[in-house]
C-alpha cells in the first residue's frame, strides 16, 4: 500500500466511539495517511459492541476529534446525524454509494477478528470492503484465523504492518479519574477538564481519602482497576461494573471498624475475622449504603476478592485474578503466577492456580488457611479434573462424561475442546461459546445421545470382541465396560444403565435440588421432574419416546422447570420462577433470569427454544426478542431473560412475585 499510484483510489474507514480520542488513535490515523490515498474517521453514535453506548455527548467527541487528528484527515459525521445503533453494513453502505470507483478499507482491531464472520449482514459487508486488521495488544492475529476468513468466508482481510497498542477507552476514563491524562492528546485534555468530562469513577476515587488510604494502598487498587480493565476486554465482561468493584476492594483496608460503625454500617459480625480479609467483607458491605452499588455480582466480587469462593461469578474471578497479580505487588511469588496467569487464558484455571498459590503461601508462614479458600480450591480442582476417556490399543475413541446421575455423553475426542472462558465444550472452530464470546450466536453443548444413537454409534466402531473390555482410567478408580449384543455399563456406585428391546433406562437413587424457599425438585435422571407442587412423578417412572415427553411437559410446572433447568445448564444469572396460577390469565408460570450481554440475552432464549423444540417438539406460541430483553411465550409458561440492568429497572418480581409464589434456582 506504499506505492503512490496503487493507493490512490483507497480509503480508509476508520471507525470507534473515541470516548475519549487517545493519543494511540492518533498514531493510526498517521499510519493509515502514510498507506491510503483518503482517511475518514468515523466517530459512533452508538456501538453495538459497547454495553450502554457512548458514554459522553457526540458534540464533546467530535470537538476532541477536529482539535487531535492530523491534518489532511476527514472526519464523518455521518453515524453521528444518524442518531440510531451503528451497524458497520449500514456506514459501509453509505460510503459505497458516497465513493463509488473507490476502494473501501475498514480498520478493525484483532480484539474483532475471531467473531467477524457472525457480524451483522456479513455477506454483504465482505462484498464491499477489505478488512484490514490492526494487530491490538493482547489480541495476537493467527494466520489460521486469517486464512479461514479468506478461504472458507471468501472475505478480504489484509493485517497491518504495524500495532494499534493495548489502550482502551475504559482505561483512559479510569486513568483521568486519576487526575492522569496520559493517554490523551493535550488539545484534548482541555476540552475534559473544561466541560468536567469523564467522571464515571470519580464518586469511588474521590471518597478515598474519607477511608484514610495511603499513597501504597490506592497505587494498589489504581494497579488492580488497570488490571481488570484489560481483562474485561479480554473475557467480554462488563468493564464498567468490575472496574467499580476494583475501585472498592481494598476501599477499607485501612479503616478502623469503629469508623465503618460510624457511618451506619454495622461491622459486628466482621469483628472476629482475620486481620488480611475482614477488609474483603467490610467493603462489601459498605458498597449499597454508602456508594449505592445494588448489583450483587459487583458486591460479591469485593468479598470475595481474598478468600475466593466455590461458583464464583465471572465478575468475582476476574477481580480474584486481578487482585493477585497487579504490576505493583513485588516479589518472585507474584512475578512466577502473574506470567503463569497470562499464558493460561482459561479463567478457572487462573483461579485455581491462584488459590493453590495462597494456600500453600499461608500454611508456609504457620497460619490457618480460610475455610472459604479451601472450599474453593476443592471445588475447582474437582471441575477442572480429566474427563474420563474410553479408549482402544489405537487411539482414543471418544471421550465419555459420567455426570453424578448417570447420564453418559458422547462428544468425538478430536472435537473436545473446550471454551477458554466458561471451559464447555464448543462445535465449531470459535475459541469461545456463545454465551463468553463478544459476539455471535450460542454453541450447545454436545447432546445426550438416545440409547438408539448410542447403540448405532458403538456399532461404527471398532470395538473389542465378546469379553474383552474397554478400561476407563481416572485418577481415582477404574471402571469398565463389556461388549457384547445386549451391551451393559456398569459403575461401582451400583447405578445401572439397560439397554434392552424397550430402550429404557433404569435408575434407582433419586436427587435433590434445594431451593430457597425449601421446596425440594426431586428428579430421575431422565427427563422426568418431580415435584411438591402441585403433582407428583416418582423416580420409577420411565418415559422415554419423544412424545411422552412432550405429554409430560405440558404440565405447566414441569415445563417451568424444564426451561430452569436448561438456563442453569447454559450459566444464566438469578434464575427465579414465579407461580401465577392465581394472580392473572397472562401465564400459570413466570421463569425470569439475568444475561451479563446483549449477545447472551439473544443465545439463552435460542437454546431453550431450540432444545424444547428439538427434544420435546414444543414451539412457542410467540416469540419477542429485544437486544435487552427477550421472552418466549408458551402459553402457560412465558421466559423472560433480561439484562441485569433492564431487570433492575423493570423488576418484574416486584409486580408479580410474593412470598408464597416464588422458588428461586
Amino acid at each position: 500500500m506504499t506505492n503512490e499510484t496503487s493507493k490512490l483510489n483507497t480509503v480508509a474507514i476508520f471507525g470507534g466511539s473515541f470516548d475519549p480520542v487517545q493519543k494511540a488513535h492518533i498514531a493510526i490515523a498517521k499510519r493509515l495517511q502514510e498507506r491510503f490515498g483518503r482517511v475518514v474517521v468515523v466517530p459512533s453514535f452508538v456501538s453495538p459492541f459497547k454495553k450502554g453506548g457512548a458514554y459522553t455527548e457526540p458534540k464533546f467527541r467530535l470537538d476532541m476529534l477536529k482539535v487531535s487528528l492530523p491534518e489532511g484527515v476527514d472526519i464523518s459525521e455521518y453515524e453521528l446525524n444518524k442518531g440510531d445503533i451503528s451497524y458497520t453494513i449500514d456506514t459501509v453502505r453509505y460510503f459505497a454509494n458516497e465513493l463509488k470507483g473507490q476502494e473501501l478499507y475498514l480498520c478493525i482491531g484483532s480484539d474483532n477478528l475471531k467473531k467477524l464472520h457472525k457480524w451483522f449482514e456479513f455477506d454483504e459487508l465482505k462484498k464491499l470492503v477489505t478488512f484490514f486488521v490492526i494487530e491490538r495488544e493482547g489480541f495476537e492475529i493467527k494466520k489460521t484465523t486469517i486464512n479461514r476468513l479468506n478461504k472458507k468466508y471468501e472475505a478480504r482481510v489484509k493485517v497491518a504492518d504495524f500495532t494499534g497498542g493495548g489502550e482502551s477507552s475504559a482505561m483512559a476514563r479510569l486513568d483521568i479519574a486519576f487526575d492522569n491524562f496520559t493517554l490523551v492528546p493535550a488539545a484534548a485534555k482541555k476540552i475534559i477538564q473544561k466541560n468536567n468530562l469523564y467522571k464515571d469513577f470519580s464518586f469511588v476515587v474521590d471518597s478515598f481519602k474519607d477511608f484514610n488510604l495511603s499513597d501504597d494502598r490506592i497505587a494498589h487498587i489504581y494497579g488492580t482497576a488497570k488490571t481488570v480493565v484489560n481483562l474485561a476486554k479480554k473475557y467480554n465482561a462488563n468493564i464498567f461494573d468490575l472496574t467499580i468493584a476494583a475501585l472498592l476492594h481494598d476501599i477499607t483496608k485501612e479503616t478502623a471498624l469503629e469508623k465503618i460503625d460510624s457511618m451506619g454500617v454495622e461491622t459486628g459480625e466482621f469483628k472476629y475475622l482475620p486481620r488480611k480479609i475482614v477488609h474483603a467483607f467490610t467493603a462489601s458491605a459498605i458498597a449499597k449504603p454508602i456508594f449505592n452499588i445494588k448489583k450483587k455480582a459487583i458486591i460479591d466480587a469485593v468479598r470475595y476478592h481474598t478468600t475466593g469462593a466455590p461458583k464464583m461469578g465471572k465478575l468475582a474471578k476476574l477481580l480474584f485474578i486481578a487482585d493477585f497479580i497487579e504490576p505493583n505487588r513485588d516479589g518472585e511469588l507474584y512475578a512466577d503466577i502473574r506470567q503463569e496467569v497470562k499464558d493460561e487464558p482459561r479463567i478457572n484455571r487462573a483461579v485455581l492456580k491462584i488459590l493453590q498459590t495462597k494456600i500453600a503461601h499461608v500454611k508456609a508462614k504457620g497460619n490457618t488457611v480460610h475455610a472459604l479458600t479451601l472450599e474453593a480450591a476443592d471445588f475447582y480442582k474437582k471441575l477442572l479434573a480429566p474427563k474420563i476417556k474410553i479408549e482402544t490399543a489405537e487411539d482414543i475413541i471418544n471421550t465419555a462424561i459420567f455426570e453424578d446421575d448417570g447420564l453418559l455423553e458422547l462428544q468425538k475426542a478430536n472435537a473436545g475442546i473446550s471454551c477458554n472462558i466458561c471451559e464447555e465444550p464448543l462445535q465449531d472452530e470459535s475459541d469461545e461459546c456463545g454465551s463468553c464470546a463478544p459476539i455471535g450466536t450460542s454453541i450447545e453443548r454436545p447432546q445426550n445421545l438416545s440409547v438408539q444413537e448410542l447403540l448405532n454409534h458403538a456399532a461404527k466402531l471398532s470395538l473389542p470382541q465378546k469379553d474383552e473390555k474397554l478400561i476407563l482410567s481416572t485418577n481415582e478408580k477404574v471402571k469398565e465396560i463389556t461388549h457384547d449384543k445386549s451391551p451393559e455399563l456398569g459403575f461401582e456406585n451400583k447405578k445401572e444403565i439397560t439397554f434392552d428391546n424397550k430402550q429404557e433406562l433404569k435408575f434407582e437413587p433419586k436427587q435433590e435440588l434445594q431451593f430457597e424457599n425449601k421446596k425440594k425438585l426431586e428428579h430421575s435422571p431422565l427427563k422426568q421432574i418431580a415435584v411438591d407442587i402441585p403433582k407428583q412423578l416418582t423416580a420409577t417412572q420411565t418415559i422415554r419416546n419423544k412424545n411422552n415427553d412432550s405429554q409430560m411437559y405440558k404440565d405447566k410446572s414441569h415445563l417451568a422447570f424444564k426451561i430452569a433447568k436448561i438456563l442453569n445448564e447454559k450459566k444464566a444469572r438469578d434464575i427465579v420462577l414465579i407461580n401465577l396460577e392465581e394472580k392473572t390469565i397472562i401465564a400459570d408460570y413466570f421463569v425470569i433470569c439475568s444475561a451479563f450481554s446483549t449477545t447472551a440475552v439473544k443465545a439463552l432464549v435460542d437454546i431453550v427454544d431450540e432444545k424444547l423444540s428439538k427434544d420435546l417438539s414444543i414451539e412457542p406460541l410467540r416469540r419477542d426478542v429485544d437486544r435487552n430483553w427477550a421472552a418466549i411465550d408458551y402459553g402457560s409458561v412465558i421466559l423472560h431473560v433480561q439484562l441485569e440492568e433492564t431487570r433492575e429497572f423493570y423488576n418484574l418480581e416486584r409486580l408479580w412475585a410474593d412470598e408464597s409464589n416464588v422458588i428461586k434456582i
